[in-house]
This record gives C-alpha cells, sequence and structure tokens, in this order.
C-alpha cells in the first residue's frame, strides 16, 4: 500500500459495518475504492451478488473474480 492509499484506508470495522447494512441486494458500487476495503467487505457479504468498484488510477486496481 502507498502513502495515498494509506490515507484513505476505511476502518475494518466500519466497512463491516457498511456492507452488513446494505442487506442482501443483487449489486452493490463503489464509485470511489481506495485502498478497496469497502469492496472487500462488500464482497465477502454478497455471495450471489455483483460487486462493482472504480479507481482513479487504475495501476492501484485489482480485478478479483470471488466465487
Amino acid at each position: 500500500m502507498d502513502e495515498e492509499s494509506f490515507y484513505s484506508v476505511c476502518p475494518e470495522k466500519l466497512c463491516a459495518y457498511m456492507a452488513e447494512q446494505c442487506g442482501r441486494v443483487k449489486v452493490a458500487v463503489d464509485p470511489f475504492c481506495g485502498a478497496g476495503g469497502n469492496v472487500i467487505h462488500l464482497a465477502r457479504r454478497f455471495d450471489k451478488g455483483t460487486v462493482i468498484f472504480f479507481a482513479l488510477k487504475i495501476n492501484k486496481t485489482v480485478f478479483v473474480e470471488i466465487k
């Protein structure tokens, strides 16, 4: 993680809480994924859904398919 990403990280407990509050939706979108903490928790929560995320700097984004 680079210095810029370090300052955009959302605390893990907050990421888990926000994902829990989303309920059971089919699609979740994180338009400013930063370091990806929210995306990770959303993907863990939505076992049969889709999580879409965007980053301003493509070199910091990792594309992952979770099965």
